[in-house]
């Protein structure tokens, strides 16, 4: 009989493999014991980032497995909480809340076990959310003149982890 209690995320290729890091999914797919749940095996490398995003349908939990990582989080309140969390580590963002994780170390990368209270959790990125909207809604919802979001890159996927600025 096969061992339903045991699944290697670490064992797996990354499905996710940029320049900024990787991420292994562990899903129910994959580990039946998940059922409604998923967890993300994240490298990150030095200054690498998670583009800034939202899961509307899941809350996440954070665990720091080696390295440090610097999260902010933007609550639809508008209150923003950054900090710096090292290995052993945990912090939690709520369903609908805007956040961001980051490597602030420029020489070591750092791994982070994401948990997720959903099977299949959303993510709503920063760069596929504006690259879908108009020169002209952004330039209502941000006060500005149209033409100014005129060089705004457009992607229609997200980055999901890129490298950092430095």
């Amino acid at each position: 009989m096969p061992n339903q209690h045991k699944f290697n995320l670490g064992g797996i290729t990354p499905q996710l493999q940029t320049s900024g890091g990787t991420a292994a999914l562990g899903s129910a797919t994959s580990f039946p014991i998940l059922s409604g749940l998923a967890v993300f095996l994240i490298g990150l490398k030095p200054s690498g980032i998670i583009e800034p995003h939202t899961h509307p349908n899941a809350a996440e939990l954070n665990y720091v497995i080696s390295g440090k990582v610097r999260f902010t989080v933007l609550s639809p309140g508008g209150e923003v909480e950054t900090s710096e969390i090292s290995q052993g580590q945990v912090f939690f963002v709520l369903p609908g809340y805007f956040h961001f994780l980051e490597n602030p170390d420029k020489v070591n990368g750092g791994t982070v076990a994401s948990f997720f209270g959903n099977e299949k959790p959303e993510f709503i990125g920063l760069v596929g959310g504006l690259s879908a909207y108009s020169n002209e809604t952004l330039g209502s919802v941000f006060n500005k003149d149209p033409n100014f979001f005129s060089n705004l890159p457009r992607q229609e996927i997200n980055v999901l982890i890129g490298s950092g600025a430095g």
